[in-house]
């Protein structure tokens, strides 16, 4: 994830993380996570996944 402007939080498998701008966050197979835009600027976030398509992840929402 690139992130930016402010540090924000990123909650994994229920436990928050600050993550700071140009940090790279590796979130596992299976990995509940979400984050949250706690300032006023917009929130940019990059997804990198190891997959030919996007078909091909399998992503569940919670």
């Amino acid at each position: 994830m690139d992130l930016a402007p402010d540090a924000q939080p990123l909650v994994l498998d229920g436990t928050e993380h600050r993550v700071n701008p140009g940090c790279n966050v590796f979130i596992p197979a299976f990995g509940e996570h979400g984050i949250r835009n706690t300032g006023a600027d917009t929130l940019r976030f990059f997804y990198v996944l190891s997959a030919d398509a996007f078909a091909d992840i399998e992503y569940m929402f919670s």
